[in-house]
Order: structure tokens, then sequence, then C-alpha cells
């Protein structure tokens, strides 16, 4: 009777339909699965958006942890905390390869070897292989300004090699031509294609009169068809088009934040099926399951038995009083006072930030001031650093010409200056020797910018605190944390392919 069960067993299991399957973890995260390969690509498995960052995943769901599929090899698309989530990794087992690009920070890449993982670093044109999936490494177009410049983004292709599905996401830059052409010759049509919807308004931290209107969810939509228009040959579009984001809710004091997530994905959808009807666009919740067999879609299944969403009634509210401009914040850290020894600490920083800004974008912007001095500004940037009380700050002017910020004095900066930034000293010297990361900053500064030519003054420093810039700062950081996560048990064990994942290096030209 036994050897009888265990045969019709094996046949049953043996007629089921090879299945290709992509579920949205949330956020960026997806679980790819082919019959015998799992990858998790960028996975958030816990509640946080970042460590230290006061938001959560958007929407809320749920993991059963015990029931998540063993997975073969984790690839993280690049280095940002909302990516790299090291509590999450210390939910695997250690068996389980981190596959990472090979130019992010090294401080970040020590601290996922610290917890005990294989790390394999990896470029442009590699592939590995997890049982039947087939994992492409890419490299997209060089973006513009933002707030996070994604110089090491990794893009990924995931197929099995049965041809049953694809999945392709370029993550945060736009794919390359090369790479367009890659997915063409290589996978043919996709099956599943992920558009993130990173698209934020930032104005509600600057004053001046360059600041940029919000976007709207049309003018996204209209961009990404433009995009797509040459991407793809008529009736070669991907069978599935995911806009996934925001995939974040700011929290407790913090929540008036949720003013910045100005684009829905779901309405995006309803605009890109007004012009494409032919198409088929999903703004997916976790858990949401799009499976493949043949090169076509089998069923989008609402949930996966580990994640799942909850109910609607149970999702934070994005809706907020707008504020125009941040007019008074706290400090991120909750301190208001700066230890004497920690001044001499933030003077010699300012000295490295002077030095980083020579022949950057603010170095020109505050020389090209003296043709055009606006509403009879002092034509200089000013970084103001609160400290003790809210009316209390300390004011640094930056002298290009001398390379070195100066304390002048200013009663009302921001009626002093053409361009500044204004934050808390305790948030900034937190960042500088490594307790905070400098995302905590959002929501707890504010900036100005009365130049001639367009310019923020956030962006224009924000580089300075990368952890490819400050590898000693991120080292602290990640050290700190992975002490914490060292001893804690693995929930997650690794597929029976895990241990022979090996990366393929593309051939050199020649």
């Amino acid at each position: 009777m036994a050897r009888r069960e265990s045969l019709r067993s094996r046949a049953s299991h043996s007629n089921t339909p090879p299945v290709f399957s992509v579920t949205y973890l949330g956020h960026q995260g997806w679980s790819v699965r082919g019959r015998q390969g799992h990858v998790l690509l960028d996975p958030l498995l816990t509640d946080e958006y970042s460590p230290g960052f006061s938001a959560e995943i958007y929407p809320p769901r749920r993991f059963a942890l015990g029931k998540f599929p063993p997975v073969d090899a984790v690839v993280l698309s690049h280095e940002h905390a909302d990516h790299v989530n090291l509590p999450s990794l210390a939910l695997l087992d250690r068996c389980v390869p981190i596959v990472l690009p090979a130019r992010s920070a090294r401080a970040i890449r020590d601290a996922i070897a610290a917890l005990g993982f294989r790390v394999l670093p990896s470029r442009t044109g590699d592939r590995f292989t997890a049982g039947d999936l087939e994992v492409t490494l890419l490299g997209g177009a060089t973006p513009g300004v933002q707030l996070d410049w994604e110089v090491t983004n990794l893009q990924i292709v995931v197929a099995d090699r049965a041809h049953h599905g694809s999945f392709f996401t370029y993550v945060d830059s736009w794919p390359s031509a090369e790479t367009l052409a890659s997915i063409r010759r290589d996978v043919g049509r996709l099956g599943v294609l992920c558009h993130a919807n990173n698209v934020m308004d930032w104005s509600c931290h600057e004053a001046g009169p360059g600041r940029l209107g919000a976007p709207s969810e049309s003018q996204f939509a209209a961009e990404l068809l433009t995009a797509e228009a040459s991407w793809w040959r008529p009736g070669d579009a991907p069978l599935v088009t995911a806009i996934c984001g925001p995939g974040l809710s700011f929290r407790g004091d913090d929540a008036w934040m949720n003013q910045i997530l100005c684009v829905d994905s779901e309405r995006v959808c309803q605009a890109l099926h007004a012009v494409a009807v032919d198409r088929m666009f999903r703004a997916p919740v976790p858990g949401e399951t799009v499976e493949l067999v043949a090169g076509r879609v089998r069923r989008i299944a609402p949930s996966a038995p580990f994640v799942r969403v909850l109910d609607r009634s149970a999702w934070p509210s994005l809706t907020v009083p707008r504020r125009a401009w941040i007019d008074e914040f706290p400090p991120a850290c909750g301190e208001r006072s700066l230890d004497d020894t920690a001044w001499p600490v933030l003077l010699a920083e300012l000295d490295r930030l002077a030095a980083f800004l020579y022949r950057r974008e603010l170095f020109h912007a505050v020389l090209a001031l003296d043709a055009a001095t606006p509403r009879k500004r002092k034509p200089a940037f000013a970084l103001v650093l609160r400290c003790d009380r809210d009316d209390l700050a300390h004011v640094f002017e930056y002298q290009p010409e001398a390379n070195r910020f100066t304390r002048a004095r200013a009663t009302r900066p921001l009626e002093t200056y053409a361009l500044g930034l204004e934050c808390w000293a305790p948030d900034l010297h937190r960042v500088l020797v490594g307790q905070m990361l400098p995302q905590r900053l959002l929501g707890h500064l504010r900036t100005w910018s009365f130049s001639p030519t367009p310019l923020s003054p956030l962006f224009a420093v924000w580089g300075f605190f990368d952890a490819l810039h400050r590898p000693a700062a991120a080292s602290a950081f990640y050290g700190a944390l992975v002490k914490q996560l060292r001893d804690r048990p693995t929930v997650i064990t690794a597929g029976r392919h895990a241990r022979s994942v090996r990366v393929r290096r593309r051939r050199a030209p020649g």
C-alpha cells in the first residue's frame, strides 16, 4: 500500500505542469521560482523600510516564514539600505549565497560576510544558475541628478531554461540599449517586467523660486510609455507589466512625510491601460503571484502561502495635511545638545565637506552668484547647525576660494544667504560618525536656493554621505548592526542548489 501511494505521488508530481512564478514581496523585493530553483531579489522580510528609518513597508503584509520555500540565492541590486537589509538577510540559512555588485561599498560587503554568508561580487554581464533558473546581471543607463545616485545598480533578468517564463527588473536606473538588446536576443518576449515607482516630491525640503512641482500619475505614465516605445517591437511587449511602489509609509512624528509619495501606482496602471488597452498592467500587492507556463500567463494568484497583504482596512493612510515647506522640525536622533568633545569632530568633517565640494555643482553655483546676486542676498552657501534650542544655531559659510567653511554671524541666515542647508548639529554628527544613516535626516532638515540657475543644496551635498565616500562611517554603522544580528536564529532554509551557485564572468572583448 505504501509503495502504491509512493508511486501515485511520484506520478502526480511528474504530471504537474512546469511553472515559472514571480511573487511580489513588497517595495522592490521579489521571489522568483522555477520547478527546481528559487532566487530572492532585494528582499525586505521585516516590517522596517530601512534600519533606523521612521518608515515601514507599504502596503503592510504578513509573512509565514515557516512556509517560505528554500532559497538558492539572493541578488542585491545595489547597496542602499532599502535594498540591502541585514535584518532580512539574517533570517536566511548562511549557506545561501549573496550576489551583489562588485563596485558596491566594501563596508557593506564585509558586513554581509561577517554575518556568515558567502558573498559573490558581480559585474554587468555576469550570470549564474540556480537549479533550472538562469540569472543574468545587466547594466543601466546613468541616471540624472537625484537624491541617491545609483552608481552600482545591477539590473536583473531571471528565466527558466525550459522557456516557461522570465522576469526583468531594472530597479532604480533605466535600462541601456545594450541591456534591452541582450533581453531581446537571449530571452525574447518578457513574461513580467517591473517598473519601479520611485516618484517622490521633495519640494517640501526646499525654499526658493526653482522648486519643482509635484509630478502626476499621468505624467509618470506618459514617461513610461515614451520610454517603452523604443524598447519593444510590435507585439513583443511584456505579458505582464508591474508598477511597484511607493513601497513605504512614514509613521509616528514623521507621518507628515507621506506627502512626498505623490504618485499612486494603481492610478498609473489605469492611465497606462487607457492608452495601451491590449497590455496587462498590474500594481501588485505583497503576495500577488504571476504563474507562467509555456510563455503564457496561467494565472495571477492574489497571495502566496508564505506572504499575503493585510486587508485594506489595516493599511495606514498616505493622505496627510500638506506642508508647503518645513518651517520647524525636531532632531531625528531626539537629542538637541552636542557634547563638547563632539564639536571638534564635527568641525573637522566640515573641512572634509569643503574639500569634497571642490569643482562640484555647489562650488560652481556659488562662484556664479557673484555675477547675479538674487534679491540682495549674500552670494554664498550657509550650513546652519541648530543646537540646544530651536532659535539657536551655528552658521558656517562656505568659501570656495579658500576651500573651507568659516563661522559667520547671521541671526537670520534664511534671509541673508542665497543658498543654504539647515539641520540639527547632533543629527549631522551622528551621521558623520556612523551612528545613523544619512536618509534619517530627511524630514529633519530644510534647504533654500535663490540661485539664478536651478540647484538643490540637498542633492549637491548628498554624495558626501555615501558609503563609498565614507567607508569608516559605513563600517561603524553596519558593524554595530551585525553584532545585534549575528546570533539570531535562521528561519528560512537553503535550497539544494545553494552551495553550487557560482557566478560566470562575462568574456572580455577580444
